[in-house]
Formats: C-alpha cells, structure tokens, sequence
C-alpha cells in the first residue's frame, strides 16, 4: 500500500501544479490575445433525447469523446476508452464484454442474464455482451452517460449507458484510407467514402475495416498451434440519408463485421483463490506463453440493419422513429481450459442471438417547457449449446471418458413507456421530472445431460416462464450560478432485470434495483478554453443479483454456481474531469475518481465440503467486483507547426487501485494497482492530404488482469492482455 499512496499523493501535487499553471497562463494572457479567436471545443451531445445540447449545460454526469480525441487517442474499440472516463471499467470473458460503471455491473454474461450498464449504437439497444467489442466504424461521437438512466434509456441501465453515434453523410465528399503495421505483424486497414449520390437529397457512407495479426501469446507445445490471441477480423458498414422534404428524413443502416482468431485465453495462476497452490497446469512463468493441446479458435459474427425516421411537426415537436433489427452469432471451438498435457479437454459453445427493437419518440418545447416521450418495444430470442469432453475429471472418478451437455433457449419481450420534461423556473433555474413503466417476460428452458462411459444421464429439464414490472423516476434541478457554470441535483431509480441461470436448473432470480442521489457543478469557461465538471453520488443498491453456490432444496436438489438476489450495497463516491487548452497549441484532459463501494449485507457459501454442504462465508464490507478505490487519467497533446506541416505529439495515462474480482476480495483473484502508458506521434503537410503517425501502446509493459475466473481443480486463472506494442500508421485523405 505503500506504492498506492505514494502515487496518489503525487497525481494530487500535480494536480495542484497544473491547476495553478492554468490560471497563471490565463492570467497572463494580454488584452490582444484575449480577442484572438477561441480554439475550444465545444461538445453537444443527444442524451437528453431532445436535440442537441452543450456538454457543459446538460445536468448529468456524462463525459463525451469526439472524432477529434478518438483519433488522437488511438481508440480502437470499447475497452479503449475506460482510459478516458472516470468510473469505467470494461473487462473481456471470451467474446464477452463486462462493463461497470461506479461499481456496478456484472460478471454473468451467459444466456438468461442481462448487463447492468448498457450500450446504444446510434439509438439502437444493444442487448447481448458479445456484440460490444464489434468494430464501430467511424464514429462521431461516444457518450458515457453515469448512474441509472431509468427513464429515457430504462431497459437495465441500472448502471449507466453508452451511445455510440456515428458519422452522418453530407454534401461534402470525404475519402479516407488508413494503413497501418505494427508489432505481431498486425496490419489494419480501414477505408471511407462519403458524399452526395446524386443533387441535395440523397447521401451516402460506405466503410470498411480489415485487421490481421499472428498473435501476442506462444503456445509451448512443439505438436499444437504456434500463436494465440490473434486476430483476423472485417466489417463494414453502409448507410443512406434521404432527406424527403425539409421537414423529414430517413436514415438507413447496415453493419456486419466477423472475427475469427484464437483470442481471449486465460493465464493460470497456479494459485487456488486463497493462495495456496493449484495441481494441473504445466507451470510457465512467461506471461505470454501457454501450453495447449488443442487448436482453439472462435467465429463472432455481429451484424444489424436499421431505419431512423425524423418528421419535423411544427410548433417546435419533432417525431423519431428507430426500427432496428440485430443479431449475434458466437462459436467456440477446441478450448482447451486446463492448461495440462492431457489430451481433449475440450470445450465447445454456439450462442445465437437475434433482436427486434422498436422506439418511438415525440418531443416539444415552448418558451419554458421541453418534453419528450417515447414508446419502446423489444423481443429476443436465445439458442445456447455447450458441449465439454473432460478427460480429466474421467480420471478423478475412475472412468474412461466423460462428457458434458446443455442445451439452453431463451425468449424475452419487454415494453415500456416513458415521459421526462424540463420546466424553466426562472432564467437561472430549471426543474425536471420524468418516469418510466417498463414491463419484461421471459420465457426459458434448460436441459442438462452428463454422458458416463458413453451412457447418457439426464442431469436436469428446466422450464420457466417470469414476469417483472417496475416504475423507474427521475427528477433533476439545476441552477445556472453564471452565464459559464451551473449546479445540479439529481434522484433517479434504475432497474435490471430479472432472469434465470444460463446452464442449469437453478431458480430465477428477481431484478435489482438502484436509488442513486447525486449532486454536480458543471462549467464551460470559454474565455479560459476550460471545462471543470464535478459529481458526488450515493447509492443505495438493494437485490444485487450475485453469483455463488445456491444451497440445495427439495425443487433444485443439486449444488450449483448459480446467480440469486443476495446482497445489499452502498456506493458514493466523487469525480473530477478537466478540460482545458491554455494555448492553440496544447490541449489536455484529466480524470479523478473516487469510488467506496461495499457490501452492506451479504453472506454466501464459499465452498462445499466434502458431504456437498455449502460453507459460509460474511463478506459484509467487503469491496464490489471491479471497484478500485481510486483511478485517474491525464491525457495530453501538443502540437507544432513547421515550415512544411504540423508535428503533434500526444499521450495518454490511466492509473487504477488495486481491484477484486469476486465478493470474497481474495488477493488471488484480484489485480494490484497498476498503470498504463500510451503515445503517438503525427506529422501532417501543410495541404492536410495524408498524415503519418507513430503509435505506442503500453509503453511501460504492464503485466496485469481486467478479470479472472476460478476453475476450482485448476486454480485461477487471468486474462492476458496485450504487452508493449508498436505500429505506423499512414493516412490518405483525398
């Protein structure tokens, strides 16, 4: 802990050392260069549903990323930018992505469940983890919107929400191509066209993204395949703007992108959780190095096709409708999960997915009042198949093979109806209130067998069918203290859904929901080209659905790992973001947060001894999975002219406390504190045409882990993520 506070205190000095360097320069500053032009950016954002509005004077805590800072910072995908938001943590389980924000989110990924912090892709709900790590190509803009959003967005954003909004065509023509190469032999390129297809009514956007690369991760087995954690990725995306009248427009949307590679594998740690030492795996200190028997590779195929209609009603109302179609298809093949030199220990998965969504909104203002409301209609259907050939445990029991398989569907429908509307009580202060109803069923079975020798043994026939229905309000007050600074408060309710037990025959579990209160001081100096947004929140976090060993009863006789309601939490916490340019030249952007997020009540078995009876263990004060108590970022860029162009050299740094993994907050299936450097370096002509950068990533090699899962007879394992890695990157645009 001594490392911990050290670097906490230094940030903090700094902290003060910039803050103070800024007012210095601005002070300094003359009259002449106070009338130059301003080079701020000001950000707008959609998350109101209402239109556009300034970052800086909407009243919620919400950070947004524009085209401009994707770029500079070298985002790729969603993980990338948990580097640039307080509170986020996204973490990958396979093809599985696991968001949390403010501590909460969550570590069921399986069919049944659903996620605590939910991802919009240009107004369209994205239900599944496996679609979030898709490529997004070529993006506007991304919006974090922090705590429950249970009433514009509603559908399990107990959490918080993520939109991703892309680029609109216009009559502009744009060309762009992007090559880069960089270390594993990982070569991208990206491609876009964008422009008028013929007068002022009809445009277009057409990308494309390739990406290749050999891998990160050896595997040490002479007779097995040589690389792992590679990537063999495309995609595209098309979409058409028509603008029918100049009160009405249709957008149409068509994205695919497939991955197949041999990514996402698990390090053991040669550790059981309490830290003693693991029987199996073949020990292999180099982090970046396994030994596997199998070729193991997995096919993700995400893809979606959507209409986006806006009819202008006059007398300041606006109509949207967003229709959307999405699927998901995942299979993995040959994982071999311990790590030992038997032979066949093999896993294999297919999880399908397709959605229907449907929204509707109306929204108005007058002098003083602005509304919106909305309709939303969502279905989803669900195949998962598992099938596991397990040598080992054959061995343990005396037997020649063993073999297991489930067989899951899942079917859900959910509504809602929503209203929110702003009244401006006087020029300073604004007062708004909103409620959602939403009501979900599901519809799940679940059959289990065990093959012993070859004679198949049913191990359960699961069939239920729940339903849930909840009210989820908001209401806002905000105070403009001048022209440039405002202060909120906000109360709002979010909800998750219930759900049932993926591969098993465990009973359902009911939602989770969410009081959070928080209060917030936003400002836009733009004399001073800075931004300074300040949030404190509590929340009182009541039916956290937790996995663990469900005790057995007379309906579900067997012990299994199941997910139930069996905790209550209490998280508060405070976030700092600084935004400034002192100069046309220097920009930079920083990020505190301060996070407290424990267990108020939760006391779960932790393991079974040996008659298969559950042994408890009170984890009451204990810390939320994902939660490290502190996390900061500083991301800076400075730019140069030359004769001949303009040189800019940026970088971004992201340091986070230690953080667990499960509730029992084991040092073993945890990470320390760590940090995360990255840099880049362009030079680009006078003319703007083409541009070259040098691109570094984890520059100080960090050995670390975003999630760990314990396979009980093996020990824990990791997930490796990626060491130091170069690349060069040429861009055209023509």
């Amino acid at each position: 802990m001594a490392m911990v506070t050290f670097t906490r205190k230094t940030f903090l000095y700094l902290l003060q050392i910039l803050i103070a360097s800024l007012f210095v320069s601005v002070l300094a500053q003359d009259d002449d260069q106070k009338e130059q032009p301003k080079v701020h950016e000001v950000l707008v954002v959609t998350a109101t549903k209402t239109g556009e509005t300034p970052l800086a004077k909407t009243p919620i805590s919400i950070s947004a990323i524009s085209s401009t800072r994707i770029e500079a910072a070298n985002i790729e995908d969603l993980k990338d930018i948990a580097g640039l938001v307080p509170g986020l943590s996204i973490a990958e389980n396979e093809k599985y992505g696991q968001v949390y924000l403010r501590g909460v989110g969550t570590q069921n990924v399986f069919v049944g469940s659903d996620p605590s912090v939910t991802i919009h892709y240009d107004g369209v709900y994205l239900s599944r983890p496996s679609m979030i790590f898709s490529e997004f190509l070529d993006l506007e803009r991304i919006e974090v919107l922090r705590g429950p959003q249970g009433t514009l967005y509603g559908r399990n954003s107990a959490g918080g929400n993520i939109n991703l909004i892309s680029k609109r065509p216009g009559a502009e023509v744009e060309r762009d191509i992007s090559l880069s190469y960089g270390s594993h032999d990982r070569a991208v390129l990206k491609g876009r066209l964008a422009g008028p297809l013929g007068g002022d009514k009809l445009f277009g956007d057409f990308s494309f993204l390739s990406i290749n690369s050999q891998g990160y991760v050896d595997n040490l087995n002479p007779d097995g395949v040589e690389h792992l954690n590679d990537e063999g990725v495309t995609g595209f995306r098309g979409s058409l703007l028509y603008l029918v009248n100049d009160k009405t427009d249709i957008s149409l949307s068509l994205d695919y992108t497939k991955q197949d590679d041999r990514a996402s594998q698990y390090k053991p740690s040669y550790r059981f959780p309490d830290g003693s030492p693991s029987e199996g795996p073949i020990v292999i200190e180099d982090p970046y190095s396994l030994y596997l028997n199998s070729d193991p590779h997995q096919e993700l195929v995400n893809k979606g096709i959507s209409a986006k209609v806006n009819v202008d009603l006059g007398g300041n109302r606006k109509f949207t409708s967003i229709t959307a179609y999405r699927g998901t298809d995942l299979q993995a093949f040959d994982e071999d999960v311990d790590f030992t030199d038997i032979d066949e220990y093999l896993l294999n998965y297919h999880d399908e997915q397709t959605q229907l969504s449907q929204e509707f909104n109306l929204s108005g203002s007058s002098d003083r009042y602005t509304w919106v409301a909305g309709l939303f209609y969502f279905s989803e259907d669900i195949d998962y198949d598992f099938y596991g050939n397990l040598p080992f445990f054959a061995q343990l029991f005396g037997l020649s093979s063993l073999e297991a398989e489930t067989v899951t569907r899942s079917e859900t429908l959910a509504y809602a109806a929503f209203f929110q509307g702003t009244y401006e009580v006087s020029d300073r202060a604004s007062f708004t209130a909103g409620l959602r109803y939403s009501y979900e069923e599901k519809d799940f079975s679940s059959m289990g067998t065990t093959i012993f020798d070859g004679f198949p043994i049913p191990d359960f026939n699961s069939q239920q069918v729940k339903d849930w229905n909840a009210l989820t309000p908001t209401v806002v007050f905000d105070y403009k203290l001048s022209d440039d600074t405002m202060a909120y408060a906000r109360v709002a309710r979010g909800f998750k859904s219930g759900g049932f037990n993926g591969v098993s025959a465990a009973p359902a579990f009911e939602p989770e929901f969410l009081w959070s209160y928080e209060g917030g001081f936003k400002s836009d100096w733009d004399a001073q080209n800075l931004n300074l947004d300040i949030s404190v929140f509590h929340y009182d976090y009541q039916d956290l659905q937790v996995q663990g060993f469900v005790v057995p009863t007379e309906e579900f006789p067997n012990p299994q790992i199941a997910t139930s309601n069996a905790a209550q939490a209490t998280i508060q916490g405070l976030e700092l973001e600084l935004t400034g340019r002192p100069q046309p030249s220097f920009y930079y952007n920083m990020g505190l947060a301060y996070l407290d997020a424990t267990y108020d009540e939760y006391v779960l078995p932790l393991e079974l001894d040996p008659d298969q009876n559950p042994v408890y263990q009170d984890v009451s004060g204990n810390r939320l999975n994902s939660s490290p108590e502190w996390t900061y970022h500083l991301d800076l860029q400075y730019s140069h002219e030359l004769s001949t162009g303009k040189l800019t050299i940026g970088s971004l740094y992201k340091w986070q406390d230690d953080v667990f993994y499960t509730p029992f907050n084991q040092e073993a299936t945890g990470q320390s504190a760590y940090g995360l450097l990255n840099a880049r370096i362009a030079f680009a002509p006078s003319s703007n045409r083409w541009s070259v950068a040098v691109i570094g990533k984890n520059l100080t090699d960090e050995v670390y882990y975003t999630s760990t899962a314990d396979y009980s007879v093996f020990g824990v394992f990791g997930t490796i993520n990626p060491p130091r890695t170069m690349a060069l990157q040429f861009d055209l645009h023509f």
